[in-house]
């Protein structure tokens, strides 16, 4: 490290003569030769990382010295030994430094890795499928999984088969953890249930003198119906249709269980019937019974109304209606009217033609 010293540091990879040269006070010079030799280190062999279960424990083993010391001790059954027993708490760097005969020394290193103790689980807990479908069954805390029965699995040895099952079944699991040398069996019942057989029924077609139908489904607890176009409500069991064109309605039965199953039905329109039967109340009774609270023409279905008028005796306009579903509720300016007779104008365009009413309407309390 430096040759103008009297005691410099060498580091050598082979043997070397230096020549040292010594200058007194007077400038006199002497040289000696010193030889420096190098001994080898010893070729250390040791086991490789490895993993062990908590409160297990492992075999170190190193070779190729003649005197060992690991580091740390703990978890160490011999710290001095060529094999000792290591069972470390948590994961440890044990650090080995080997002596060969002529007191050369190498060093290495092994790494003992703590796992957990395993936590088997599956699920679902309790699984359902409804028929003909498949569930997507779970495992986990293992390196190696057995399922059985194996022949509705799409396989039995992974940790997440899918499962179709035709009956109600139970799976069983067999987790193993081969670092712990843990296993356990776990199961998985699977509740098959039945797909909801629906019926639907039309009371009517439609036609001019007809212009709406009530449809009717049961065999689910809910229903979802396309198009809702024309529909009073898509999702009760009894919507009203009123249409303009002939329509395929779709529905869609829902179980309890959430199982789906689907029907249609179509409903025709016809350009026929006599315009004549599509008939107004004489009186109406705005009594809140929900029975002939409201004088319109709603149950005329789906039309295009040019005028709907209301008059008082005095000829002043108590009403005006602009759609099918608009109605009196016997009352102007929100004030309830007393009992008596008012005149109606109406005008209304259906799918067959013109309609137009003039007449009485008595309010009734």
């Amino acid at each position: 490290n430096n040759a103008a010293i009297a005691n410099p540091v060498t580091t050598l990879l082979n043997g070397i003569n230096y020549i040292v040269t010594g200058t007194a006070i007077n400038g006199c010079t002497a040289s000696r030769t010193v030889s420096i030799g190098t001994k080898p280190a010893p070729v250390i062999t040791l086991s490789a990382d490895t993993i062990i279960c908590k409160n297990r424990s492992a075999t170190l083993f190193a070779a190729g010295a003649s005197q060992y010391v690991w580091s740390p001790q703990t978890g160490l059954n011999n710290p001095t030994s060529s094999t000792p027993i290591a069972s470390p708490a948590a994961t440890t760097v044990y650090y080995l430094t080997g002596t060969g005969i002529n007191g050369c020394e190498a060093k290495d290193s092994v790494t003992v890795a703590v796992k957990a103790a395993p936590v088997f689980a599956v699920s679902p807990v309790n699984g359902s499928v409804c028929t003909g479908n498949q569930i997507q069954l779970m495992a986990s805390g293992g390196d190696s999984y057995l399922w059985r029965p194996a022949s509705t699995l799409s396989d039995p040895f992974i940790a997440n088969p899918v499962a179709r099952p035709v009956i109600t079944t139970v799976y069983s699991v067999l987790i193993k953890d081969s670092i712990c040398n843990i296993d356990i069996v776990l199961a998985i019942p699977v509740v098959i249930n039945a797909t909801p057989v629906i019926n639907i029924i039309k009371d009517n077609d439609i036609t001019c003198s007809q212009p709406f139908t009530q449809l009717r489904v049961s065999g689910a607890n809910n229903y979802r119906w396309t198009p809702a176009t024309g529909l009073s409500n898509a999702f009760i069991a009894n919507p009203v249709a009123t249409i303009l064109a002939t329509t395929k309605y779709y529905v869609e039965g829902i179980s309890a269980e959430g199982c789906t199953t689907k029907d249609s039905i179509i409903i025709k329109f016809e350009n026929s019937g006599d315009l004549s039967s599509l008939l107004l109340p004489s009186a109406f009774t705005p009594n809140g019974d929900g029975r002939n609270d409201c004088f319109g023409i709603k149950k005329w279905g789906n039309v295009d109304v040019s005028q709907f008028k209301i008059f008082n005796r005095w000829g002043e306009v108590i009403f005006t209606g602009k759609s099918a579903s608009d109605c009196r509720d016997g009352k102007y300016k929100s004030v309830p009217q007393q009992t008596g007779a008012f005149v109606y104008i109406l005008t209304v365009k259906t799918p067959c033609g013109l309609v137009e009413r003039r007449g009485t309407i008595v309010l009734i309390r």
